[in-house]
C-alpha cells in the first residue's frame, strides 16, 4: 500500500510541476508575441530564447526530481540544471552574436520569477 501511495504522490508532484512549467511557457509566449507586436521578430525570438534556455533545464529537472530513481541526489541534479543553462546561454550567444542581451535576459528573468509563482499556485490546487 505504501508503494502505491508513494507512486501516486510522485505522479501528482510531476503533474503539478509540469502544469506550472506549461503556464510559464504560455506566459513566455505571450510576452514574446507582445515583443513582436511592439518591436520586431528578432526581439521576440531573443525573449523566447532567453526564457527557453532556463525553462528547458527546469523541465529536465522537474522530470528527474519527480521520478522514483532521480530524486536521490538533489545537489547533483541542481548542478546539472545550472550547467545546462550556462551551456544554453553560451551556445545562444555564440550562434547569434547580434542578439539583444537585454531582451534575452528579459525572457530569462520572466521565467525565473514566474516559475516559483506558478509552481506555488499549482501546488496549492488553484
Amino acid at each position: 500500500m505504501a508503494i502505491d501511495e508513494s507512486a501516486a504522490s510522485i505522479f501528482r508532484l510531476r503533474t503539478e510541476l509540469l502544469r506550472a512549467l506549461l503556464w510559464v511557457l504560455l506566459g513566455l509566449t505571450v510576452i514574446s508575441l507582445m515583443t513582436a507586436a511592439s518591436s520586431d521578430i528578432a526581439g521576440a525570438v531573443d525573449v523566447l530564447a532567453g526564457g527557453a534556455i532556463v525553462l528547458t533545464p527546469s523541465l529536465w529537472l522537474a522530470l528527474k526530481v519527480s521520478s522514483q530513481r532521480g530524486s536521490g541526489n538533489a545537489a547533483v541534479l541542481a548542478l546539472g540544471k545550472y550547467t545546462l543553462s550556462g551551456a544554453g546561454f553560451a551556445l545562444w550567444f555564440a550562434l547569434n552574436p547580434t542578439s539583444s542581451g537585454p531582451l534575452v535576459m528579459a525572457g530569462t528573468v520572466f521565467v525565473l520569477i514566474s516559475t516559483p509563482v506558478a509552481t506555488a499556485i499549482c501546488r496549492s490546487g488553484n
